[in-house]
């Protein structure tokens, strides 16, 4: 008689000793792939799968948006990481948009050209090949798959690979930029691409139950991923349930915290105080774990403006974290998602479908205005991730602080097209 195997996940985890790769998108994993067979390491490879991304999705990545890069040295243990975020242009001042009659409560439209800053991502590239790459693949190599890739190439990845970042940010290219920029309303000059250089950053990191995460330091939003974690500490998430009503409901209260806190304190450092040391020190975290109720929601939390993206990662640590998923699993998992609508004035909780109903009704009960299940082609706004890992570690079976295995284990998020792929 057959056995009833019962799958806990879509698809298995790919598991490779030599190279993984995970992207959403089949050929640029191929690319990547390719990239390591020839030498390369992991920053050869991602700098070729974000431009061939550029091919494939050029409405989701591309060169003209920002980039962060962290990299760990295998053999030294070190972690160094590089902002590749653009600032806005020099003449676009707080005058200059009040003057155009714009307020905080009016502000520019999200597609104007006045919001379009220095495109950081080619220099971050190039950069990344430059700091952390192999050094056995030039970066015309590393970027001529996306060349290849684009049916009669790939202007921009060509450019940079032949002429370096300066091709980018001088020239044809950065007059091309300055020029729709200025024919819609803005005021990028070429000075203001020529002089944009990528940032050499020392990461932040926590410490959660024993495992350490890093992330850029702010101008990113990673202070709020591990503000989030560090609040979260405070819970019991295994003892809970994955997606119960309690665990959804603290992740939740969590989420609005984190956006508090990100709201009065993430900006660009150099006009700014970040009291990182304070954000990050337990305590703090401890006593706003304490403003979160079982029984109830907070109505009053924060502006209603959330962090893009997040919570998702989290939630997908947290599932191999607390809940010993393996990569696919994770990334596979029903999702939440926390934003504030603007129509209604009140915050609003999006379960993916697959989180139970009767977990829907108990969180409405607590005050959660809920809409449950969401389907279709909208679960596309749960994020998308991807996944490797050294190691089993997220295996209950395996200990967190001890776990030397070399097995690569990647997965890829349902939610996009992509794959996860090794040799």
């Amino acid at each position: 008689m057959e056995a009833d195997l019962t799958f806990s996940s879509r698809r298995s985890p790919v598991v490779s000793l030599h190279g993984c790769v995970a992207s959403s998108q089949p050929l640029a994993s191929n690319i990547g792939l390719d990239i390591l067979k020839r030498g390369g390491n992991a920053a050869d490879a991602a700098v070729a799968i974000a431009a061939a991304l550029a091919v494939t999705e050029p409405c989701s990545t591309g060169p003209g948006g920002d980039a962060f890069c962290l990299f760990y040295n295998g053999e030294t243990g070190d972690i160094k990481g590089i902002n590749g975020s653009g600032r806005s242009p020099r003449a676009q001042t707080l005058d200059f948009i009040e003057g155009l009659g714009y307020t905080a409560e009016a502000p520019p439209l999200p597609f104007d050209a006045l919001n379009v800053t220095v495109p950081g991502a080619p220099a971050c590239w190039c950069d990344t090949i430059q700091m952390f790459g192999s050094q056995k693949l030039s970066l015309q190599e590393v970027l001529s798959g996306a060349v290849e890739l684009a049916e009669v190439g790939f202007p921009v990845a060509e450019t940079l690979g032949e002429g370096g970042k300066s091709a980018f940010y001088k020239g044809r290219v950065a007059q091309a930029i300055v020029d729709v920029i200025r024919q819609h309303g803005g005021v990028m000059t070429l000075d203001d691409l020529s002089s944009h250089d990528s940032e050499v950053i020392t990461p932040i990191s926590t410490d959660y139950k024993g495992v350490r995460l890093w992330e850029p330091p702010p101008n990113s939003q990673g202070l709020a991923a591990l503000l989030l974690l560090n609040i979260l500490e405070s819970f019991p998430l295994k003892a809970l349930g994955h997606n119960s009503s309690d665990y959804i409901h603290i992740l939740v209260e969590a989420l609005r915290l984190t956006v508090t806190d990100s709201l009065s304190y993430l900006g660009d450092p150099e006009h700014v105080t970040i009291p990182l040391g304070t954000l990050l020190d337990k305590s703090y975290s401890q006593k706003r774990a304490q403003h979160i109720s079982m029984d109830s929601n907070c109505m009053g939390f924060g502006t209603g403006l959330v962090p893009k993206d997040c919570g998702f990662s989290l939630q997908v640590l947290l599932n191999m974290l607390e809940f010993g998923m393996n990569p696919q699993q994770a990334l596979d998992a029903p999702r939440i998602y926390v934003h504030y609508d603007q129509k209604t004035a009140q915050w609003m909780v999006h379960l993916e479908e697959g989180v139970r109903q009767e977990v829907a009704e108990e969180l409405i009960k607590r005050g959660h205005k809920v809409n449950w299940p969401i389907t279709g082609h909208k679960r596309s706004q749960f994020g998308r991730g991807q996944i490797i890992t050294v190691g089993n570690w997220w295996s209950p079976s395996v200990s967190q602080t001890n776990h030397p295995s070399k097995v690569l284990w990647a997965g890829s998020d349902p939610r996009g097209d992509g794959c996860a792929q090794g040799y």
